[in-house]
């Protein structure tokens, strides 16, 4: 059930109740009080809280904090403000998210502050036709990824009693997004066989047969990490900030045999430095599609699903906390199809 802590600020003691909605959920959120509540206070807030969990677990009314209108949080920049600091040292989410997501958010953020100013957050739903006519200046796969932080932002808020609903919820996302590019059997091989550095044929043996990303592979997996005889990759920090581990297929676990060291690193290049070499050697194979070693992910689940592999199992392999992420490839399988029965010139 709810549990009372203490939380020491610079301004002083704060209280915060930590609870967990769902009774066999993982994750737990927490309620942080107004300062100036007292401990006999914090207790009478957590009672309340713990009827609130009670009502909401029994389907009488869903769960929302009694403090949100107490809040510090008054502006835009005030809750963007809150989110960084608390997104970053999350541990109920996973974990905090990696750069590039904290520039998304950022970005994000910046482009709400640049539609309607920086107003009150409870005035935002209020200004939802200025937002949407803003977003007609964006490519639409950019406004699908504003949209979508703003989404999670609020999301994030709502969790921990910052506000009380999400209005982006009610700004479409475009379906029309342009496909990533995905690489054939033979275009991969092709650029493999220009490859002469081992820690880039690592990096690209990774990509292909594992899937993972490059913030993933460049200074994160040691060779200690590999369990050869379970044939499994232990990833020391994925995306979401967690251990994760993925399948040691045989041509991968071929690959890294043949550069296998005692200690250190799988690969210890800079991230720049894996783009620049697998965009040589593509360049070196006469291919001219766009992407460096992300195609590889692209190309792999694409290729998964045109084999008829499950959805739900590609899902897991690629470690996407959504489904709706991974139905992409559905639709790159298909327009793979099609672009072969084309060539066919039937």
């Amino acid at each position: 059930m709810a549990s009372l802590i203490e939380i020491n600020r610079k301004k002083g003691i704060k209280y915060a109740v930590r609870y967990r909605l769902e009774l066999h959920s993982p994750r737990y959120s927490k309620i942080y009080l107004p300062f100036g509540f007292t401990k006999q206070d914090a207790l009478l807030a957590k009672q309340d809280i713990e009827n609130r969990i009670a009502r909401h677990r029994a389907g009488i009314e869903t769960f929302q904090s009694p403090f949100v209108e107490h809040q510090d949080v008054v502006t835009i920049r005030d809750y963007r403000e809150w989110f960084f600091r608390n997104k970053k040292t999350a541990k109920g989410t996973g974990g905090p998210p990696a750069p590039r997501t904290i520039e998304t958010y950022q970005r994000a953020f910046r482009f709400l502050v640049q539609a309607v100013g920086n107003i009150n957050i409870s005035d935002v739903s209020s200004r939802l036709p200025d937002i949407e006519d803003a977003l007609q200046e964006y490519h639409p796969t950019t406004r699908s990824i504003l949209i979508r932080s703003l989404r999670q932002a609020w999301n994030f808020g709502i969790q921990r009693g910052r506000v009380q609903d999400n209005p982006f919820k009610k700004i479409e996302i475009a379906t029309d997004q342009q496909l990533p590019e995905i690489l054939t059997i033979d275009e991969k091989d092709r650029i493999f066989a220009e490859l002469t550095d081992p820690q880039i044929i690592i990096a690209f043996a990774l990509a292909r047969y594992a899937g993972l990303r490059r913030s993933e592979i460049c200074k994160n997996i040691k060779w200690k990490d590999i369990s050869w005889d379970q044939n499994i990759i232990n990833i020391p920090s994925g995306k979401t900030g967690e251990n994760q581990k993925v399948p040691m297929v045989a041509a991968l676990k071929s690959i890294l045999m043949a550069h296998k060291q005692d200690e250190g690193y799988l690969v210890n290049y800079h991230p720049d430095s894996i783009t620049h070499g697998i965009l040589k050697a593509k360049k070196m194979a006469g291919i001219n599609k766009k992407g460096s070693i992300h195609i590889l992910r692209h190309s792999l689940g694409a290729e998964l699903r045109s084999q008829g592999v499950d959805i739900r199992d590609i899902q897991d392999l690629l470690r996407h906390a959504s489904i709706s992420t991974t139905q992409i490839y559905t639709q790159l399988s298909k327009k793979a199809l099609l672009d072969k029965i084309n060539e066919k010139t039937l």
